[in-house]
């Protein structure tokens, strides 16, 4: 390979010759690089006034290339490399690498999502209903949580987010989902790196109780360009999609009275950010805490031991203004079966919002111990 320089009035170039006798094999650029591009291509072309939108549209194979030879010839010929850069003046024009950029981020970016995965089943049924969905998904495990048999893109410690946030950006990935549950992670998990550091700052800036802290994390991630989304948006199927009785069972005149009184109770301790979740016999049995759902039931479950009628509801419902992009309500199969250990008689969640795991299961194992469940609008 042969390398010669001109300098004209205009800004110089560089080009790169197979064979000095051969006509059509000069390629002039005005960046350094262009070895892999001369193998792949025989004919004269002036990447100068070619834009990255072009080049991503028209030779994706050749910008990655193109960038990848960039650095390549700087490790191989530093010498060479400095000497064209400094003492002949001439500025490295970007726009490869910004071209190989352009290609990795519009490359059916709009089909790509990152999901971070926690614990328990719930990442499992959204990687599914987000590949029906057409969906491209990237897996990122929390270390610690997320079951391994998801077969994750990539695992993290909590503290270690700046790592999944540029391979993110490297697969030109823009949306991200968060689902599962996270329980006390280890110590040495939480020590943050960079990135994570300057976000935790800017997140206890505004931390004013759970939902503040969600919507402070939304808000970093949605300037440095991602957009936090909600998996129920984006595949229906995981939710309740249609109001009214999902079961065989159906609520009696007395349940009514109790749901009315449960949707009232779950609103009022929503706002106040206690919680989402209440269990209704006439009079408030339990409304949910720092515990959560599952401890919450458990605790109902020790209080009507005795109990021999089935009687009262549970209900679940979307908190106002509660952030559905990361704090999801969620019901499952053990939350019928804790239903029906609690001698209750039905479960009532809101239709669109809350994530039903499993729900042909959900609704197999209602019918069987004769729950019933009701999915509510908003």
């Amino acid at each position: 390979m042969y390398i010669r320089m001109s300098s004209a009035t205009t800004a110089p170039s560089i080009s790169y010759t197979s064979r000095p006798s051969s006509p059509g094999a000069t390629i002039g650029v005005s960046s350094i690089v262009a070895r892999a591009l001369i193998i792949s291509t025989p004919v004269n072309i002036s990447l100068r006034n070619l834009s990255a939108s072009y080049i991503a549209a028209f030779a994706p194979k050749v910008a990655i290339k193109i960038a990848k030879t960039d650095i390549f010839f700087m490790c191989l010929y530093p010498s060479l490399y400095y000497h064209i850069k400094f003492y002949h003046k001439l500025r490295l024009d970007s726009s490869l690498i910004y071209s190989y950029d352009m290609v990795m981020r519009n490359k059916d970016t709009d089909k790509k999502i990152a999901l971070v995965a926690g614990a328990l089943d719930l990442p499992f049924f959204t990687r599914d209903a987000l590949k029906r969905a057409g969906w491209d998904v990237f897996i990122v495990g929390l270390r610690g949580f997320v079951d391994m048999r998801l077969n994750p893109d990539m695992v993290i410690r909590l503290g270690g987010a700046g790592r999944a946030v540029r391979a993110a950006r490297r697969r030109g990935i823009k949306k991200i989902v968060f689902v599962g549950a996270l329980g006390h992670p280890n110590l040495s998990d939480l020590r943050p790196d960079w990135w994570s550091l300057m976000t935790l700052l800017k997140i206890l800036k505004h931390q004013r109780g759970y939902d503040s802290m969600a919507v402070a994390l939304n808000k970093v991630l949605e300037k440095q360009g991602f957009e936090i989304v909600a998996a129920q948006d984006l595949a229906p199927e995981l939710a309740f999609e249609t109001p009214g009785v999902q079961t065989k069972t159906k609520p009696s005149a007395t349940d009514k009275k109790n749901i009315e009184r449960a949707i009232d109770v779950s609103h009022t301790i929503g706002a106040a950010d206690i919680g989402a979740s209440v269990v209704v016999d006439k009079q408030v049995i339990a409304v949910e805490a720092a515990e959560g759902t599952a401890r919450m039931l458990e605790r109902v479950v020790q209080m009507r031991k005795s109990k021999r009628k089935s009687s009262g509801v549970f209900a679940k419902m979307t908190k106002p203004g509660q952030d559905l992009r990361i704090d999801i309500p969620a019901i499952g199969v053990d939350t019928v079966n804790a239903v029906a250990a609690a001698h209750l008689r039905g479960i009532v969640v809101n239709t669109k919002t809350c994530f039903v795991v499993n729900k042909p299961a959900v609704i197999a194992r209602a019918n069987e111990l004769g729950i019933f469940i009701l999915a509510l609008d908003e």
